[in-house]
């Protein structure tokens, strides 16, 4: 990563971006400030992803002058900074029609490699940042040097309507009119960027102006992580789905339920089941990743048992921003045991390994087909082997793997490597 500082003093040379002094941010109270002190310098840092980031700031920004900074910390790294309806983008040259950038919203920002840039100036002051809403999809900013919860940040939101969503590139939260906001959004932190999607008439809402406790979201969860794991900065769009998960037309239950979206072998989204506990149920809060039209299908992986099934139903493709399923009405994704993918486990040993070092793989019956996935669901290795022990090069680079084995009648095994 490289770390790009642009300072006050460099912004008002470079670009004579100026911050009004005699402004007074509304500061936490945990900051021991009071309304009535001067206003602050400080700077916000940034970790962008290579590809696409969903971004705001707290710096007190606005104008062309803002837009002309933010394109100078980006400097040639960056490719695109893309609002609702506008963008620019670096071709040798910063062009498009964008013309500046404003605390209340979110910007989708392309870089061609993994960056970590800041800037610096006053913060906003949030009680002059009304966040104003439409019918449809909000590129919402979030101008609060501090996060809070989801349904805390959003208190002030006092007329949602049944369905909303409210996310950023990965999580999302859906409103329901009795229960509140449910899903995989805990928090709301500064330097990202959210949609708010608007289903009422037009409506402005300001962010509190003091944190609160974890406690004040309906549906705390801790966060859990996946087996597979999506490309979700390949694109600047996702698409939701709030969903009911059964097998063999049992509904599931339980934490250790993960479902992954893929096309062909690239996985598009992953999330485990979430407990909603108003409902006594668990729901798949899923977010996906891909073009225009590109169809999915869907694997289930009990983490418990280590068994993957398999629905090569296509009946869902990407749409940018579409929502399927809602809390009390959600789709459903069926699976059942003759699509299952594994029927046991493997002995992997040593694991973890070192790279370039040899595993042994314990194999239970003749003519094997050995394929080795990485995390993106691609496969970077296959092997034809026979029965008894064999053994596997580690040669991939550091990480984690799954490993399949598929005996002669498509019985498959399955176990996590790890290379150091």
């Amino acid at each position: 990563m490289k770390k790009v500082l642009l300072t006050m003093a460099s912004l008002v040379m470079l670009v004579s971006m100026t911050f009004a002094q005699n402004e007074t941010p509304m500061l936490p109270v945990s900051h021991g400030l009071t309304e009535h002190q001067p206003a602050w310098l400080t700077a916000q840092t940034f970790d962008l992803a290579s590809g696409w980031n969903w971004w705001s700031t707290y710096i007190n920004v606005s104008g062309t002058e803002s837009l002309t900074a933010l394109e100078t910390v980006l400097g040639e790294n960056g490719l695109t900074i893309k609002a609702a309806s506008s963008f620019v983008s670096n071709e040798g040259g910063w062009s498009g029609l964008l013309t500046s950038i404003e605390n209340t919203s979110m910007y989708a920002i392309q870089v061609a490699e993994d960056d970590e840039i800041s800037l610096s100036g006053t913060r906003a002051i949030i009680t002059n940042m009304p966040i104003a809403l439409q019918g449809g999809w909000n590129w919402v900013g979030y101008p609060v040097p501090f996060e809070m919860p989801t349904a805390y940040a959003l208190s002030n939101y006092t007329d949602p309507q049944d369905g909303e969503v409210f996310k950023t590139l990965g999580p999302f939260v859906q409103y329901d009119a009795e229960l509140g906001w449910i899903g995989s959004l805990d928090v709301v932190q500064p330097g990202k960027g959210y949609k708010l999607q608007r289903l009422g008439t037009d409506f402005t809402f300001y962010y509190p102006t003091v944190p609160a406790s974890k406690r004040a979201f309906i549906s705390s969860q801790d966060a859990t992580t996946t087996e597979w794991q999506p490309m979700q900065a390949s694109n600047p769009n996702n698409m939701n789905m709030v969903a009911v998960v059964s097998l063999d037309d049992n509904e599931l239950r339980g934490e250790d339920v993960e479902i992954g979206v893929f096309n062909g072998e690239t996985c598009r989204g992953a999330g485990r089941l979430i407990y909603v506990e108003a409902l006594d149920q668990y729901l798949a809060f899923l977010t996906m990743y891909g073009e225009e039209n590109e169809p999915f299908s869907f694997r289930l992986l009990n983490h418990e048992t280590n068994t993957v099934y398999e629905s090569n139903e296509a009946s869902v493709s990407f749409n940018a921003d579409k929502v399927i399923g809602k809390v009390r009405n959600p789709f459903e994704l069926k699976f059942n045991s003759n699509g299952h993918m594994t029927a046991g486990t493997l002995q992997l040993f040593p694991n973890p390994v070192n790279h370039g070092e040899n595993v042994n793989l314990a194999l239970p019956e003749n003519s094997m087909t050995v394929e080795v996935v990485n995390v993106l669901g691609s496969t970077v290795k296959t092997m034809r082997v026979a029965q008894g022990s064999n053994q596997l090069s580690a040669d991939m680079a550091p990480g984690i793997y799954t490993i399949k084995v598929t005996d002669a009648q498509g019985k498959m095994f399955v176990d996590k490597l790890v290379v150091k």
